[in-house]
């Protein structure tokens, strides 16, 4: 075995010699090799593109407004710090599946009052008038300040004294309301008759600046006029407002806690779609049994779930397909490899009368294949990515790629 391992080198050189002595023959071996390495790894690469494509298709199909995780708690209390407390959870648990969110955003909506001009009382009956309180995350990147400024924080207020606190509005409601810049109105609790009311004033006019923008969700109700007897007047304000001023001074203040999280399409991989699944339903699940009352809406986990048990299916005519493909290769290997050895028969011969055993004639012949090997592996599949790159090109793809 060591005198086999000392004559490398040696052996190394008499490969060589021998490739190009039969440069022709080895030309059209090495031809051969690449392109069977070539059409082994463009069936792999063929099949992972067609499952990243039927993912990416099935996600696109899918509305963002459908797609996005929607968590949300209609009644959720502000006090005693319950809405920093469940933000918190809910950031933790989306850590789960993080790599397929690109953008959160967090926000609460007040229980709804019934508003009235200052010293006013609401009627019994409808039509009243009513309004409530906002707060949206990074709101102020998605709107333009028409008139005024942007609302200052109330400061923290006890069940003593009701607050005045500082909102802003759009712009179309307030003209349909008949709201002025420094206009203050009254805000009766709807579910207390014998709490003094909260004074707002409207300091700023605002407008969206793309009212069609994934950021507002699926709700349309920010800068709506109200038309029925059960809208309601929406004004904008920092968070502390609601819950240091608003419920400091109603401890019982509940507010729809909301959080919408953006799923990036391009994040996710066929290969790991099942993965993916399970980390978004460990993270709703998760936040569930946490918060109570919780409650998460989106379209992913299923759109997930039906690809796996689609892609498990249409894989068993492509492994199919990959087995015939494997077949034909490892055949035509076998009769390549048979036809070199008969036409190196009489160098083989040559060789043993001038002392050479089967270790160095096997050494020899192990070199000249694993040079073969080497440069079929390193081609063969920069030629089948070109290939089937190309092939994306083609008009009978083109239904499946979206173009040219």
């Amino acid at each position: 075995m060591a005198g086999i391992f000392s004559s490398l080198p040696t052996a190394f050189r008499i490969a060589v010699r021998r490739l190009n002595g039969n440069r022709r023959l080895m030309a059209a071996v090495a031809i051969g090799v690449i392109l069977a390495v070539a059409l082994m790894a463009s069936t792999t690469i063929y099949r992972n593109a067609l499952q990243d494509l039927g993912l990416q298709t099935d996600l696109r199909r899918v509305s963002d407004a459908d797609l996005d995780v929607r968590i949300l708690n209609a009644a959720h209390g502000l006090s005693s710090n319950l809405a920093e407390d469940s933000f918190d959870t809910i950031d933790r648990r989306l850590r789960i599946p993080s790599d397929y969110i690109s953008d959160t955003k967090k926000s609460l909506t007040s229980a709804t009052f019934f508003m009235t001009e200052v010293g006013g009382i609401p009627p019994e009956e409808d039509p009243r008038d009513r309004a409530r309180v906002l707060w949206f995350e990074g709101v102020q990147e998605h709107i333009t300040l028409v008139e005024g400024k942007w609302p200052d924080a109330a400061p923290a207020a006890t069940p003593d004294e009701p607050p005045i606190v500082d909102v802003a509005m759009g712009t179309d409601a307030a003209a349909s309301g008949g709201f002025t810049i420094g206009e203050v109105r009254d805000i009766h609790a709807s579910w207390r008759d014998d709490a003094e009311p909260i004074q707002i004033r409207v300091v700023g006019l605002v407008e969206p600046i793309d009212y069609t923008a994934r950021y507002w969700g699926v709700r349309r109700d920010h800068f709506h006029v109200p038309v029925e007897k059960t809208d309601a007047f929406a004004f904008f304000a920092p968070r502390s407002t609601l819950i240091d001023a608003m419920a400091g001074y109603m401890p019982e203040l509940r507010a729809r806690l909301e959080v919408y999280a953006e799923v990036d399409r391009s994040a996710f991989v066929a290969d790991e779609a099942g993965l993916a699944a399970i980390r978004f339903r460990a993270a709703f699940e998760s936040i569930a049994k946490e918060i109570e009352r919780a409650r998460v809406e989106t379209e992913v986990v299923n759109v997930l779930n039906n690809y796996e048990t689609k892609e498990f299916f249409s894989s068993i005519p492509l492994l199919v397909l990959t087995l015939q493909i494997v077949g034909i290769v490892l055949f035509y290997l076998v009769l390549v490899s048979t036809m070199v050895v008969e036409r190196q028969s009489s160098e083989v011969a040559l060789l043993k009368s001038r002392g050479a055993g089967l270790g160095h004639i096997m050494s020899i012949s192990t070199l000249e294949g694993l040079l073969l090997v080497a440069l079929a592996m390193g081609l063969g599949p920069l030629v089948a990515r070109e290939a089937i790159a190309f092939l994306g090109y083609s008009p009978a793809s083109q239904g499946l790629t979206g173009g040219p």
